[in-house]
């Protein structure tokens, strides 16, 4: 079974001959013998999950089936793989190093990190001897030029490994490789940074480890991306901190409980002269809109803050910085390189625990009516008074009651019901205020505004039509 995501292709079936990357076994002494021992560390470790899966197909359960590759990494028979692999099974049965099959069960899945346990059932098992447990490197050791080796069990009892190197330590998908990369509706690169390789991946080596020439798993191989014409092209593989921190959750508790800080955030890349409005000159970082109330952010965040490097790491994206901590575990301190007020600090946080529903912290949006007049920038306001200010969990502001189409205001999709509490650095109470503080504004410059909407809090930048 081959899947197509875009032009990443999920490689969790067929079979393929025991095969090494060109070259292999023209290397020199030293790097042959890490290769033979790395090899040799692992092969034991490594199982072929065949699996049956169920689909519903005119009215009828049309059983399928698939295979992948995994890895040993507990005593007691637990083993890593993908979800796409194993997530969907109904009957799952690993063929051992040795050519014995042993019956499994899936324990738990991760769609969100492409990301399963299986374990086997080591009752029906005939060889009696200790399994030979994988061990886990520290991924956030590699280095781009790292040597690496792609294992897997592409085809019956056959260990198969590739040869590569690292090509980047923090590879997110771009969109020229076609959007999304999902699983069972999840956006997976919103909180993966994979690992880049070139190391060949073979059909049914997904769910199979990355491993350095220690013989450590550093990662496990998830996709390809491809062009068309059989092309292939960079090796995704999840890091291995990540992985090891996804199976402890999935054992101990079944699902996954991530950092959370509790800000929305924009790209400053994206938002320039909004950035600049603040006084930050740079591309990279993300802008803070809103500060949830009762989160790890609240008290130690700003809104307006830009957040330029977690841990000393530098962010570029909106999705870099929700990978970064979606990827911790609650109750794990980070560090923030923080521009606020001209000049570039460090926050320290303690993450929380993501909640299950997100929407659920967001706060409701109503419709309001009715007039205030700001100027040329097509809307208008009044102050914010009853049920909506209650319902949007804000105390005081201008709601907009009207936003002429096609105007500034509209351009920046600015809604009826939308509230406004800031004008550039100045709080608004009401709408006598909001007059006020649009007086002291240079429209030449564009005004900048926070909102309160359905959506959470934002600033915007407007500029009348010239």
């Amino acid at each position: 079974m081959k899947r197509y995501l875009g032009s990443v292709l999920l490689l969790c079936a067929a079979a393929l001959p025991f095969a090494a990357a060109p070259g292999v076994c023209a290397e020199a002494a030293p790097v042959r013998e890490d290769v033979d021992r790395a090899v040799q560390q692992m092969y034991r470790s490594l199982v072929r999950i065949m699996v049956v899966m169920e689909s519903p197909r005119s009215g009828r359960l049309e059983k399928n089936l698939g295979a992948g590759s995994g890895a040993i990494i507990s005593a007691d028979g637990y083993i890593i793989t993908n979800h796409h692999v194993a997530g969907r099974g109904k009957r799952l049965i690993c063929r051992m190093w040795d050519g014995e099959e042993v019956e499994s069960r899936l324990v738990a899945s991760d769609p969100l990190t492409d990301i399963a346990i299986v374990q086997l059932d080591l009752t029906k098992r005939k060889n009696k001897e200790p399994l030979h447990v994988a061990q886990f490197g520290d991924s956030e050791k590699l280095k781009v030029g790292d040597v690496v080796l792609a294992m897997g069990c592409p085809a019956a009892v056959s260990q198969s490994v590739t040869k590569g190197i690292v090509s980047n330590t923090q590879l997110m998908l771009p969109s020229f490789l076609g959007g999304d990369f999902r699983e069972e509706g999840e956006a997976v690169g919103s909180v993966v940074r994979w690992i880049g390789h070139d190391a060949v991946i073979f059909p049914g080596n997904s769910g199979g480890p990355l491993v350095n020439l220690r013989g450590e798993v550093i990662g496990i191989n998830t996709a390809i991306a491809s062009q068309s014409g059989g092309f292939q092209g960079i090796g995704f593989a999840i890091p291995s901190n990540q992985a090891r921190y996804i199976y402890q959750s999935l054992k101990e508790k079944g699902k996954v409980t991530r950092g959370w800080i509790g800000v929305g955030i924009t790209d400053v890349s994206k938002n320039q002269a909004l950035a600049e409005s603040f006084g930050y000159k740079q591309t990279n970082g993300v802008l803070v809109n809103q500060i949830i109330a009762g989160t790890p952010a609240t008290g130690r965040l700003q809104k307006g803050d830009i957040v330029t490097a977690i841990n000393g790491k530098p962010i570029d994206t909106v999705q870099q910085f929700r990978a970064m901590v979606a990827g911790l575990p609650p109750d794990t301190e980070i560090k923030l390189a923080v521009f606020r007020a001209g000049k570039t600090t460090d926050v320290t946080i303690k993450l929380g625990a993501q909640p299950d529903d997100l929407a659920a912290v967001k706060p409701a949006r109503d419709s309001a009516t009715d007039v205030a007049a700001p100027d040329s920038l097509g809307l208008r306001v009044k102050t914010l008074t009853g049920d909506l200010a209650r319902q949007l969990d804000v105390k005081q502001g201008v709601v907009i009651t009207s936003v002429e189409r096609n105007s500034p205001a509209a351009k920046e999709m600015l809604r009826v019901g939308d509230v406004i509490t800031q004008v550039g650095d100045m709080e608004v109470k009401n709408s006598d205020d909001f007059e006020a503080a649009m007086k002291k504004q240079d429209l030449k410059k564009g005004v900048r505004f926070y909102v309160e909407s359905r959506d959470g809090g934002r600033f915007v930048l407007i500029s009348p039509e010239k």
